[in-house]
């Protein structure tokens, strides 16, 4: 039997097929800068060998099959996309998930936040009912029989939220663009947290939440979607808390090359993987323990064939 798993996020940016107009300020990529893309990603991929691996800023699903022809280590694993009512006339960026262990279920599609709370957006007369991109919740069949329900996640981004025919050039119309903006990932952080939540009180099956959130680990929008609180409130109990991996890393884990973090240390980035407490001291590692973590850092971020945010890995030991 496997022993352990290997859990990897990655947001390669703007991966679309040659000739996609993503941005109008964004020239599309050429068929060579693909094919380096493509071949690039695969080569990482097979370098660190993930089990499953989420990946934001998918503009095409053939993108993610020609990852996978490209790939030693995925070449016969399982896609999943976001499956929506409709999609829009202009491209825009989705997550998706390939995963080599077998699905053990029907994945999900969360357009809308649970619950049918609303946020509205200041200076607007916006009422915000859905995520910036659709969440996937994909369960997954362990080496050791049990359940682990994933959630791939793509937060807003930072960029300032403008209304139509206010510029930026005035403080005040900056910074309720940003405010806006913040106010979107603050409701995509809600929205995910309480479906983790809700699934976590029905079912009681372990989580991981993995992605690009657009915020550090520390900052108060990933906060909410892991149920961090201030130490001068009532705790939420252990089974609705989400762990950042590095904090809870085995005292002997090798942190690989490229990485210069330690336990407990925000590592200034925006791409996450966080767990729920079976696999913590908490509960005993009764789902397993966090082994290894891998930051490998983009090299020439600038090129067209290659991403501007790092490789996110984890390796943890099931029980």
């Amino acid at each position: 039997m496997q022993q352990e798993i290997r859990l990897a996020t990655f947001n390669v940016r703007n991966l679309s097929l040659p000739g996609t107009i993503c941005y109008p300020d964004l020239p599309p990529c050429t068929a060579a800068e693909y094919e380096a893309k493509i071949a690039w990603i695969g080569g990482l991929i097979d370098r660190f060998l993930p089990d499953i691996i989420a990946f934001e800023e998918i503009f095409s699903a053939q993108a993610v099959a020609d990852i996978m022809a490209c790939s030693r280590q995925l070449r016969n694993a399982t896609p999943v996309f976001t499956e929506v009512p409709f999609r829009p006339s202009k491209p825009v960026p989705e997550v998706a998930l390939v995963t080599r262990l077998p699905l053990a279920g029907t994945p999900k599609t969360h357009c809308h936040f649970p619950e049918n709370f609303r946020i509205s957006l200041p200076g607007t007369d916006t009422l915000l009912d859905r995520f910036s991109r659709p969440v996937l919740e994909i369960p997954v069949l362990l080496p050791n029989g049990r359940i682990l329900n994933l959630y791939a996640v793509h937060f807003k981004s930072r960029r300032p939220d403008p209304v139509p025919g206010t510029g930026l050039a005035d403080p005040l119309q900056h910074g309720l663009a940003m405010f806006r903006s913040l106010s979107r990932r603050a409701a995509d952080a809600v929205g995910v947290h309480t479906l983790i939540a809700r699934f976590r009180q029905k079912t009681g099956t372990p989580v991981i939440l993995l992605g690009d959130f657009n915020d550090t680990a520390k900052a108060v929008t990933t906060g909410i979607a892991t149920g961090a609180q201030h130490e001068s409130e009532q705790p939420l109990p252990s089974m609705y808390r989400l762990h950042n991996t590095l904090d809870v890393q085995s005292p002997h884990a090798s942190i690989q090359e490229n990485t210069r973090y330690i336990r407990g240390m925000d590592t200034g980035y925006i791409d996450h993987i966080f767990i729920s407490d079976e696999f913590t001291e908490l509960a005993g590692f009764s789902a397993g323990r966090v082994t290894d973590i891998l930051y490998r850092m983009p090299d020439d971020a600038d090129r067209p064939d290659r991403s501007d945010h790092p490789f996110v890995m984890t390796t943890i030991a099931l029980s």
